[in-house]
C-alpha cells in the first residue's frame, strides 16, 4: 500500500513469528479471541474499542485500572511485568461504553520481543476476524526515563509498522509519571520527544498528551479517542483484507532484513573479539617487556642506591678517622703541657694582690654609679623618689667599704681581718637589695617608649625622660657588677 512506512529497520529486534493467517471462520475466531483473555462479552458495534499499548513499566495497567475503577487489573510495582497475556476490560461512562485492551509491554522481564509481539499480532489477526474493530490506540511513554534507548526505537518502529500510517490519526501519544520529575525536565524530555521521536507521528495525525493520576483527565482522554472513527491497522488489513504470509507484510519484511543486519552484526562483533584477542596478546606482551624494562631499572638504583650508601659509609669512616686523631693529637698536647708544668711550675700570684685588684675594680663601679645617679639627681624637676635616694645611700656604703679594703692593702695590716668580712657582707646585700628594686621599678623595656617612660615613677620628673631612663638602666647594670666583684671578695677571703 502507499501509505507504509518505508524506515529502515533497527538492528536486534526480535522478529514477528513466521505464520500463517488464522482460518475462516466466526467460530475459530471466537475461540481464538477468547484464548487470549479477553475475559469480556464480545464487544458491540457501539462499543469504543481502545487498545493499550507500551513498554512495560509506563503505567499502562494503572491508567486502566483508574479510568475502569476495576480492582482486578495487575499493576506491577517490581522489575516483573504483571500484564503478560492480551486482556479487555469493559465499563461505561455516560453513555458510551468502552473496551479497554491491556497488551503485554514492550522490553517485558518474562518473555522476549519475538514472542510478545507474536502474541500482538496474533490478537490483532484474530479479533479483526471476529469483527473487532478498534477505534483507537493509547500509546503510553514514561516521561521519568532520563533518555531514549535503542530498544525503544526498535518498539517504536515496529508499532508504526504495525498500525501504517493511515491509522496514525486514531493513535495518542501519551506521556506519563510526571509527579516523578520536575516540570522544567519533564517539559524538557516532552519537547525532545515531539521534535525527534515522535515527529513523524505527529505530522500524520497522533495527539500527544500528559496523562494524570485523575479518572477525569484519563476519561478525557479516552473521550478524544471515542469522537473517532473505527481504524483498520495495516497489519489486519495486509494479513486479513489482502490475504498475506507474515513473512511478506511490512512487519515482516522488516524483520526478514533485521536479520540480515543481526548475521552482519554478528560477523562484526566475531571480527572485533578476533580484534580484541590479538590486541590483548599484543597488550600482554607489551606489559611483560614493560615489566622486564621496570625490573631492569629498579635493579639499576639498587645498585646506584648501594653505590651511594657506600660512598657515605666510607666518608663517615674517613671524618671518624678524622676526629679521633685530632683528639688523640689533642690529648698528647695537654699531656705534654701537663709535663711541662710539672718540670716548670709557675709562680703563684699573691691573693694580697688579687684581693686589692678587687677592692679597686669596687671603688670603679661605685664611681660610675655615683656620677650616673648625680646627674639623675641633678636632672629632677619634682623631687627626688625614695629608690634614687636608697641607691644613693647604697653608694655611700660602698664607697666606705671599697676605700677601707684599698687603705688596708695598701699599708699591709689587716687585710683578711673579720671586721673588713663584716663590712663586705653588709655592703653585698645592700648592693643586692638596690639592684633588685631598681631593676623592678624599670622593668625590661625600650626608652624610646615615651608611653612607658612618662607613667614610671622612676624615670618620670626629669626633661629628658629617655636620657633619665639610660643612666637608671646603666646604674642597675653597675649595682649587679658591684654585687658580683663584692662576692669574689668574700669568696677570696673565706
Amino acid at each position: 500500500m502507499s501509505n507504509v512506512s518505508n524506515e529502515a529497520p533497527a538492528p536486534n529486534e526480535a522478529p514477528v513469528p513466521n505464520e500463517a493467517p488464522a482460518p475462516s471462520g466466526s467460530n475459530i475466531f471466537s475461540r481464538a479471541f477468547a484464548r487470549y483473555h479477553l475475559k469480556v462479552a464480545a464487544p458491540q458495534n457501539a462499543d469504543i474499542v481502545i487498545a493499550v499499548m507500551g513498554v512495560t513499566g509506563t503505567g499502562k495497567s494503572t491508567f486502566i485500572r483508574t479510568v475502569t475503577g476495576q480492582n482486578d487489573v495487575e499493576v506491577g510495582h517490581n522489575l516483573e511485568s504483571e500484564t503478560s497475556e492480551v486482556k479487555a476490560y469493559r465499563f461505561s461512562y455516560g453513555s458510551i461504553n468502552y473496551v479497554l485492551v491491556d497488551t503485554p509491554g514492550f522490553d517485558d522481564s518474562r518473555m522476549c520481543n519475538e514472542e510478545l509481539r507474536s502474541k500482538i499480532v496474533r490478537w490483532l489477526v484474530s479479533s479483526y476476524h471476529s469483527g473487532i474493530r478498534l477505534n483507537g490506540i493509547i500509546y503510553i511513554h514514561s516521561i521519568a526515563k532520563p533518555r531514549i534507548q535503542g530498544s525503544a526505537y526498535q518498539n517504536m518502529r515496529f508499532f508504526r509498522q504495525l498500525c501504517g500510517n493511515d491509522a496514525l490519526g486514531n493513535v495518542i501519544l501519551a506521556t506519563s509519571f510526571w509527579d516523578l520529575v520536575s516540570p522544567s525536565v519533564g517539559a524538557e524530555r516532552e519537547t525532545i520527544l515531539k521534535e525527534e521521536f515522535w515527529a513523524n507521528m505527529i505530522t500524520r495525525g497522533s495527539e500527544v498528551v500528559r496523562l494524570k493520576r485523575d479518572r477525569a483527565a484519563c476519561l478525557e482522554v479516552l473521550g478524544r479517542i471515542a469522537s473517532s472513527n473505527q481504524v483498520d491497522l495495516l497489519i489486519q488489513q495486509e494479513i486479513v483484507t489482502q490475504d498475506k504470509n507474515v513473512k511478506d507484510t511490512t512487519v515482516g519484511q522488516n524483520t526478514a532484513s533485521r536479520e540480515v543486519q543481526r548475521f552482519q552484526m554478528t560477523m562484526e562483533k566475531d571480527a572485533k573479539a578476533q580484534k580484541k584477542w590479538f590486541q590483548g596478546r599484543l597488550n600482554e606482551g607489551q606489559r611483560a617487556h614493560k615489566e622486564e624494562m621496570e625490573k631492569l631499572r629498579e635493579s639499576q638504583k639498587r645498585a646506584q642506591r648501594q653505590k651511594q650508601q657506600d660512598q657515605r659509609r666510607a666518608e663517615k669512616e674517613h671524618k671518624r678517622n678524622v676526629r679521633d686523631d685530632r683528639k688523640q693529637m689533642r690529648q698528647e698536647r695537654r699531656d705534654l703541657e701537663a709535663s711541662v708544668r710539672r718540670a716548670d711550675p709557675p709562680t703563684p700570684v699573691s691573693l694580697n694582690s688579687i684581693m686589692g685588684c678587687l677592692y679597686g675594680l669596687a671603688c670603679f663601679w661605685t664611681l660610675l654609679i655615683t656620677a650616673l645617679l648625680g646627674d639623675v639627681i641633678n636632672d629632677a624637676s619634682g623631687g627626688t623618689p625614695a629608690d634614687i635616694n636608697f641607691c644613693m645611700f647604697v653608694t655611700v656604703v660602698s664607697w666606705l667599704c671599697s676605700i677601707w679594703g684599698v687603705l688596708l692593702w695598701a699599708i699591709g695590716s689587716g687585710f683578711m681581718s673579720r671586721k673588713l668580712l663584716i663590712t663586705d657582707v653588709i655592703a653585698v646585700l645592700c648592693i643586692f637589695l638596690a639592684a633588685v628594686i631598681l631593676s623592678a621599678k624599670l622593668g625590661v623595656h625600650s626608652c624610646s617608649n615615651h608611653d612607658y617612660t612618662s607613667t614610671n615613677d622612676t624615670i618620670s620628673g626629669s626633661p629628658n625622660l629617655k636620657k633619665r631612663c639610660q643612666e637608671l638602666q646603666a646604674c642597675a647594670a653597675f649595682f649587679w657588677f658591684l654585687f658580683f666583684t663584692y662576692l669574689v671578695e668574700i669568696g677570696g677571703k673565706c
